[in-house]
């Protein structure tokens, strides 16, 4: 079965915001360099993707049954 361009983008889409919160995890904290606000990496991810970087987590946590 062929997969359409827009459920591929989509699918893109949610790899690049899960590999995004798997590449702040140990970092989240830490202040994003080269912003004009200081701003860590956890507010960055909230600001990008508009949703709770902890409730994110927890939901793909539960999501693989860790």
């Amino acid at each position: 079965m062929k997969i359409s361009t827009d459920e591929q983008e989509a699918l893109w889409a949610e790899q690049i915001k899960y590999h995004a919160a798997r590449y702040i995890w140990k970092k989240q904290d830490h202040v994003v360099p080269y912003r004009s606000k200081k701003q860590n990496w956890r507010e960055w991810w909230e600001s990008k993707y508009k949703e709770s970087y902890i409730g994110y987590v927890e939901k793909m946590k539960q999501k693989k049954g860790a």
